[in-house]
């Protein structure tokens, strides 16, 4: 992806963003575009996961600049599942403390697969569901973990996403 030149106001621009000082600079490619699943405004997005922090405020002001408003913004548990299929977007920002805890990315994978299924189940037609990859992770905020494992996991939630047909952003 050449990023954008200005000519495609679909495609937005790549934006870095420091995740914390312990996580390493990372960049978000926002092409998603949602139009092909829902044509009207968001009007709320519910985050949940533990690493919401990192990723709220980016989709927020991304909403915002395109939709030309923000939308009401709130937090749910992942395991709160009315509270999150009663919303517009549904960002699931996951998978951190696991990786950290030393769950592997397949079992991780599978309880992410079931909380989005949920989700599915009960959320109505016009919502959509974005699940997010992890951040780039320093080596010192890592420990002993390789970071292959980090790789993993990416490739593990991605996996998920395109399996259950929900948006993917990393």
């Amino acid at each position: 992806d050449a990023g954008n030149d200005g000519t495609d106001p679909n495609m937005h621009e790549q934006e870095k963003y420091v995740i914390a000082d312990d996580l390493v600079e990372m960049t978000v490619d926002w092409t998603v575009d949602s139009a092909d699943r829902r044509s009207a405004k968001f009007e709320n997005v519910v985050f949940a996961g533990d690493i919401v922090d990192d990723w709220a405020e980016q989709v927020v002001a991304d909403m915002a600049a395109y939709q030309k408003g923000s939308p009401a913004v709130e937090y749910a548990d992942l395991d709160e599942i009315s509270a999150l299929a009663s919303n517009d977007l549904i960002v699931l920002s996951d998978g951190l403390f696991s990786l950290l805890g030393g769950k592997s990315a397949a079992e991780y994978a599978g309880q992410l697969e079931e909380t989005v299924y949920q989700i599915i189940d009960e959320a109505g037609e016009d919502a959509v569901i974005l699940v997010t990859g992890l951040p780039y992770i320093s080596a010192e905020a890592l420990g002993d973990i390789p970071m292959e494992r980090v790789a993993e996991y990416n490739a593990a939630i991605r996996a998920v996403a395109m399996g259950a047909d929900v948006l993917y952003a990393n």
